[in-house]
């Protein structure tokens, strides 16, 4: 479930609450809390969170062909998924590490801490793949939906 947050309505007075992802239509029947307290969140987004998001928005510009080696362009709807879970999961202690395009329209997240390291792929088809190494070795690999429990357990 994602944080709330209390925007301003107006400069001064009451604050509306709601989902920081989703606009006021994704409410269930229109449904709106007031609240006179207004919250901001202060911790900035740590530059590898930031530097990857504008890597991954400049894979909507690479075409067909990109590397010259006849790579499918970036699924948009990858890029998608890839830039909300990054976006989802900022504040998290992740260790974040690269981003690249794949040659078959799939997008790679990367992380890496001391000897453990993972590849996360957003495939064209909607799945997404987990692929975790220790040592160079790898440990577990599995198109799955329980990417964040694996993630955080294996850098933990």
């Amino acid at each position: 479930m994602g944080n709330l947050l209390c925007e301003p309505s107006v400069g001064y007075g009451t604050a509306t609450l709601r989902h920081p992802y989703s606009g006021p239509s994704q409410w269930p029947d229109g449904l709106s809390i007031v609240n006179s307290t207004v919250y901001m969140i202060s911790a900035p987004l740590d530059s590898r969170v930031i530097t990857l998001m504008m890597r991954l928005n400049g894979f909507r510009n690479l075409t067909p062909n990109w590397d010259s080696y006849g790579a499918e362009a970036p699924d948009s709807e990858a890029v998608n998924r890839a830039q909300q879970f990054i976006w989802d999961n900022a504040y998290l202690d992740l260790p974040y590490y690269f981003t690249g395009p794949g040659v078959n329209g799939e997008v790679m997240l990367e992380f890496q801490k001391g000897d453990r390291a993972a590849e996360l792929y957003f495939n064209p088809d909607g799945t997404t793949e987990l692929v975790l190494f220790v040592h160079d070795e790898v440990v577990y690999e599995e198109v799955t939906d329980r990417v964040l429990h694996k993630l955080m357990t294996h850098f933990r």
